[in-house]
């Protein structure tokens, strides 16, 4: 593999101390489970970390959200990865990402397994799926994002 292409599958995390939560109503957090760029750094299907935050990240940003990133290391359970970030977003909404390639979209006041949207494609990931993740699901935009 060329250095080029190993540089592009790669990504860098800064710890920058725990986690608060947020102030802004137009913010959507990505959370990341502990092994997520770490233990490995690919998905089941061979998809680098790197380009699953990357095309994420690119679909909030047509979005016009701000994001911010945090990892969850107290547990690998999507849908508590889920409650946990939702609860810390300024807009109550939040992108869980496990480290085999499975995400959740969780809204603040549903229940933990009671999430907007669930994506099992550890497997068969591509990144216009992740695109279509970091989108606003169907009819959700203006019901569900709310300021505090």
């Amino acid at each position: 593999m060329s250095q080029a292409t190993q540089r592009e599958r790669t990504v860098a995390f800064e710890e920058l101390g725990p986690a608060e939560e947020g102030t802004t109503s137009d913010e959507v957090v990505i959370a990341l489970s502990p092994g997520f760029g770490e233990m490995t750094t690919e998905t089941l299907s061979g998809v680098s970390h790197a380009e699953i935050l990357r095309e994420v990240m690119a679909g909030l940003e047509e979005e016009g959200v701000s994001i911010r990133v945090i990892r969850t290391y107290d547990t690998v359970d999507l849908g508590r990865m889920g409650l946990i970030s939702s609860n810390l977003s300024g807009s109550g909404i939040s992108i869980a990402i496990q480290a085999r390639g499975t995400t959740l979209i969780h809204q603040e006041d549903l229940l933990q397994l009671d999430n907007l949207s669930c994506s099992h494609r550890g497997r068969c990931w591509c990144p216009r799926r992740s695109v279509r993740s970091g989108r606003t699901p169907p009819g959700t935009r203006k019901a569900r994002v709310r300021s505090r």
